[in-house]
């Protein structure tokens, strides 16, 4: 879930460094940043940065640890599972807040529509330019707007579904 998840929330569909970080932290156990670079089969300096772009977007954390006879530190990192949870749930409710608001202004509005131009109007718009395309002046036609309704509608209900689906503590 986390794999599938993490890259829509920060936009970063199809970044292959960021899906095999993902893929190789979910076990739940730290990873260095040097051997997730190998596993991955990249440069260590790009793991880096999307470790950073994770990091700072509260996806992972790490811990410094001293390397025995060695004047350097490496840095360990892991999923916050608990606050991608988080992160995910308050995205999703910030997305259900945006749909409820356009379903309101949906179902509240009666449209026209301009044949020509393609432009959608409501009713008020549309009496006020005596139901002529303001633009090019065609006559304006009723939309009938049921089918964006329902899939509003919809959406609502399969993304309340997940929301009411995700454990209260972590994602697996």
């Amino acid at each position: 879930m986390v794999e599938k998840l993490v890259p829509v929330l920060l936009h970063a569909e199809g970044n292959p460094v960021i899906k095999g970080i993902l893929q190789n932290l979910e076990g739940g156990e730290s990873v260095s940043d040097d051997d997730l670079a190998a596993l991955i089969g990249v440069k260590v300096n790009t793991v880096r940065t999307e470790l950073n772009e994770l990091y700072a977007n509260g996806i992972v954390s790490f811990e410094k640890r001293k390397i025995p006879n060695q004047k350097w530190y490496a840095y360990f990192w892991k999923l916050d599972q608990g606050n991608i949870a988080y992160l995910i749930r308050q995205r999703l409710k910030k997305v259900l807040e945006l749909l409820q608001r356009r379903l309101d202004y949906e179902t509240a509005h009666s449209f026209f529509v301009c044949p020509r131009e393609g432009k959608r109007y409501t009713f008020e718009e549309a009496a006020e330019s005596d139901f002529r395309c303001p633009s090019c002046g065609a006559l304006l036609t009723s939309q009938d707007n049921s089918q964006v309704v329902e899939r509003l509608r919809s959406e609502i209900y399969q993304l309340t579904q997940i929301l009411e689906s995700l454990p209260a503590r972590g994602l697996r």
